[in-house]
């Protein structure tokens, strides 16, 4: 868990709970493990005890998939740090994870994507 870009590498985008966030910290991750076999996962969501399904806001997650080159980012409308929350947004970013793989290989999925 990293609370900051400043701790992955400098001159990453100020706000890590964001779409720029999560498609930053995937694209150090590819530089840092070079190569088409490669699968990348970021997941960026808001780490506040106030936030989550039923907290006194939503939150947010951001999950970027890099598969090669091909990078993709998707906002999940949900974040925080309980139970719930991480288990919705986690689920979340797996699924991306799934179709996105799903899709390089030509696979159709149960939800036509």
């Amino acid at each position: 868990v990293i609370e900051s870009t400043a701790d992955l590498a400098p001159g990453g985008p100020g706000e890590v709970v964001s779409e720029a966030g999560a498609r930053w910290v995937a694209e150090q991750v590819q530089l840092a493990a070079p190569g088409d076999d490669v699968v990348t996962l970021a997941v960026c969501g808001t780490n506040d005890t106030a936030a989550g399904p039923y907290g006194a806001y939503r939150g947010e997650t951001f999950v970027a998939v890099g598969l090669g080159d091909a990078l993709t980012v998707k906002r999940i409308d949900v974040g925080g740090v309980d139970e719930l929350a991480r288990r919705w947004s986690g689920n979340g970013a797996l699924n991306e994870l799934r179709l996105r793989l799903m899709t390089a290989s030509g696979a159709k999925s149960a939800d036509g994507a």
